[in-house]
């Protein structure tokens, strides 16, 4: 099976150079960033007083004090794991919560989820711990795919908390240009209400869409055609729900799964196409769909997803 996205332009990317910034949506800049309880002027903008409670001192010769930001880490899933990690190894973040859904995490330590040494942090199944006035951003790592209404509900309380949010799961935000206006106004009206900002971004789909090819054409001229191709193994892929339903590995031929209707592919991977479209300064004409499936031909069986027959779909690649 195979998936994919086509595009043309209507000039050519041809002149070397650093390529231009990331066009990413953000808050409103009109007003100040407001001030947070207990966190007297807490902002990405403007720097705290070198006593206060959220500065750690540096120890970089020149002695500058940093602030160290708190952050909620929201699902433990393939995205929250290496989320805590990575957040627990930043010198200037701070690990403040963790939200899970699942009962049996609910008092774990972060770290055991995490698979590190213990970080002191339980795991809690009460989300209001991110909208807290000592929290400064959440990474939004519970799944989209299978509750979107859900998951657009706590983004949106969060950005009306005034918590920053960082997220892999809400795809028509990729690109904000050219997502829906259902998604993005009650967005960006929390944006404004809460004075906060959303980052939407990944590695798949991701990476290999638009950071990867933008960074490749800096050192590049004379480019005639960029072809991207993303493999993904999810036979490794520890969700068990996703796989079978919305991706439809081990069902009948004649079924299309959502990830493969129009929709779903025009949502999903066509904003990365409209993303590397901005970092190279080209007018897309058109972006065109495309799916491939192939039978599998054998018995498999895998820890994730179970047992597959033989003449039933199995993913390919992406093209």
């Amino acid at each position: 099976m195979q998936t994919g996205a086509g595009v043309t332009v209507t000039k050519r990317a041809a002149a070397a150079g650093t390529g231009s910034p990331v066009v990413r949506s953000k808050a409103p800049e009109s007003t100040p960033r407001r001030t947070r309880a207990g966190r007297p002027g807490s902002s990405h903008l403007t720097p705290p007083a070198p006593d206060a409670a959220c500065v750690r001192a540096n120890t970089r010769p020149d002695s500058v004090q940093r602030m160290t930001y708190r952050v909620v880490v929201w699902g433990t899933g393939n995205v929250g794991r290496p989320a805590l990690r990575a957040v627990t190894a930043h010198r200037d973040l701070e690990l403040a919560g963790v939200v899970v859904s699942n009962p049996e995490k609910v008092g774990l330590d972060a770290g055991e989820l995490a698979a590190i040494e213990p970080l002191g942090v339980r795991a809690t199944d009460d989300p209001s711990i991110a909208f807290a006035d000592d929290v400064d951003a959440v990474v939004y790592a519970a799944t989209g795919d299978t509750r979107p209404e859900e998951a657009l509900a706590d983004l949106i309380a969060c950005l009306r908390a005034g918590v920053d949010v960082v997220s892999t799961a809400f795809y028509p935000l990729l690109h904000p240009a050219s997502a829906p206006r259902e998604v993005l106004d009650p967005v960006e009206a929390a944006c404004a209400e809460g004075d906060a900002s959303v980052f939407v971004s990944g590695i798949d789909p991701g990476w290999a869409l638009d950071i990867l090819p933008a960074l490749v054409s800096g050192v590049s001229a004379g480019i005639e055609e960029i072809r991207i191709q993303e493999l993904f193994n999810y036979a490794l892929y520890d969700q068990p729900a996703v796989v079978r339903e919305v991706i439809g590995f081990g069902g009948p031929m004649e079924e299309l799964p959502l990830m493969l209707l129009d929709f779903s592919l025009d949502m999903v991977w066509a904003p990365m196409v409209r993303v590397l479209a901005d970092l190279l300064e080209v007018q897309l004409d058109a972006v065109t769909t495309f799916v491939e499936r192939r039978p599998l031909e054998r018995r498999s069986r895998y820890r994730v997803w179970g047992r597959s027959r033989p003449g039933r779909r199995v993913r390919s690649g992406s093209r």
